[in-house]
């Protein structure tokens, strides 16, 4: 997985992860970029179901985002050319 550096923004990748719970992940990332050098650690967490797990997990609870959160995210993808989608079918 990579991410943007905060610092110079070329593309700082993970260097190691662990899981802290089924939900949230604690990674160190390095920036690519030699001059910079900055390495940092960050947390990335499962905030809510989009589309349901056809095998879910009995121990994971996030909440189901309602029909207008599930709008605007497709509004924004549609927004950025990444993808369409409809939710009214």
């Amino acid at each position: 997985m990579a991410t943007k550096c905060a610092h110079c923004g070329f593309t700082a990748n993970t260097r190691s992860s662990r899981y802290l719970t089924e939900i949230t992940q604690e990674e160190y990332f390095q920036c690519s970029n030699p001059v910079c050098g900055h390495t940092f650690r960050a947390l990335r967490e499962h905030l809510e179901t989009l589309s349901p797990s056809a095998i879910p997990n009995p121990h994971v609870h996030l909440p189901v985002a309602n029909r207008a959160r599930l709008h605007a995210i497709a509004s924004v993808l549609h927004r950025s050319n990444q993808l369409t989608l409809d939710f009214d079918s």
